[in-house]
């Protein structure tokens, strides 16, 4: 029985006293959702993680089991969006371990709710090697078993949340689910390529099916972080004029800003070299043919540089899509697919 939770004008939506959160923590940011009362509706977080404990901004500090924690952007507010930069963290171990609890502590503070079933993301490749173990001891230090952890900020009354389990579900697979894939194409093959900040993974669907093979999976380390680093190197060697450099380039795409005319050319050459040089050449290894087949991008990569990744497949005569909401694809698709594993209310699954 799915209880119903009031937050402000929205009901979310639980398993009697338990959240059931998806969290697709990457090295750029943790992305969740909830399912609130409605035709397929959520309710949207993300918060980043991209500095070092001692460079919190706002230096607001979070005791979680008696550890001190800088922590900038949790302020109550899970409306940020990219490239917001108050919303800061970390990228090492220990400090994503905290983030999904602070996380989980803003969820309370949201909804009232103390006892968290979490869904971890985990690459294809992890997922295949061990089902997503590698990572669930890496975020959450093993807890695969109910856990209790203490939480409070300071001069504040301390609270006990509970994460009830923890289910390691395929990212890009999960994000099939989601309802955000447009193409629809049953005669064309369906390249599925999630653009991350430290991963590309590309999953090949042929005939409808996962083609789970390494002739249809491919998880390369050169993600965002890489495609920044080519734009810069493009950009500083063609531009005689000024120089830009990788922190500006990622800030200028995170936050979807405007270019003057030299830089927009100067950015879709750049993006347009990388795609001919590293990114096509992968597809084409899997047997893309770019009449026959289509490619649909998701993730926050494919955000940054949507319109640069459509203006080269246009070019190409590629037939694409940006995947609606691609941002949190992959976190709605692991939700919809846990609702449906434990059999839960049929009429909010349906992936629309």
């Amino acid at each position: 029985m799915c209880k119903k939770k009031k937050q402000e004008s929205e009901v979310i939506v639980a398993m009697g006293d338990t959240l059931l959160v998806p969290i697709d923590c990457g090295m750029s940011n943790l992305k969740s959702l909830l399912r609130v009362v409605g035709e397929d509706k959520f309710k949207e977080f993300i918060f980043g993680s991209e500095v070092t404990k001692e460079e919190s901004i706002t230096g607001m500090t979070t005791y979680i089991n008696d550890v001190a924690w800088n922590f900038g952007g949790f302020q109550g507010d899970s409306s940020k969006k990219v490239g917001e930069y108050e919303n800061v963290f970390t990228k090492a171990t220990e400090f994503h371990r905290a983030l999904v609890r602070r996380f989980l502590y803003e969820l309370y503070l949201q909804t009232g709710f103390r006892k968290f079933e979490v869904i971890i993301g985990a690459s294809v490749d992890n997922f295949n090697v061990n089902q997503g173990k590698t990572v669930v001891n890496t975020m959450l230090e093993g807890e695969v078993k109910p856990s209790i952890f203490k939480i409070r900020e300071a001069l504040n009354q301390e609270v006990e949340l509970e994460i009830t389990n923890v289910i390691a579900q395929p990212e890009t697979a999960s994000a099939l689910l989601s309802g955000a894939i447009k193409t629809n194409a049953t005669e064309k093959n369906l390249y599925l390529c999630d653009i991350g900040f430290l991963n590309n993974t590309v999953f090949v669907i042929r005939e409808g099916k996962i083609d789970f093979t390494t002739e249809g999976v491919e998880v390369d380390v050169r993600g965002m972080n890489h495609v920044i680093k080519h734009i810069n190197a493009y950009y500083n060697r063609h531009n005689l004029k000024a120089k830009m450099t990788v922190n500006r380039i990622e800030q200028i795409l995170r936050q979807g800003r405007k270019l003057d005319n030299t830089d927009e050319k100067l950015f879709q050459n750049a993006i347009n070299e990388y795609m001919d040089k590293e990114y096509m050449p992968k597809l084409v290894a899997r047997e893309f043919d770019s009449k026959n087949d289509c490619i649909e991008f998701i993730g926050g990569g494919s955000v940054a540089l949507s319109r640069f990744l459509i203006n080269y497949c246009e070019s190409k005569n590629i037939s694409v899509e940006i995947a609606d909401n691609s941002m949190f694809a992959t976190c709605k698709g692991m939700l919809k697919k846990v609702e449906i594993m434990k059999q839960l209310d049929a009429s909010t699954v349906s992936g629309k």
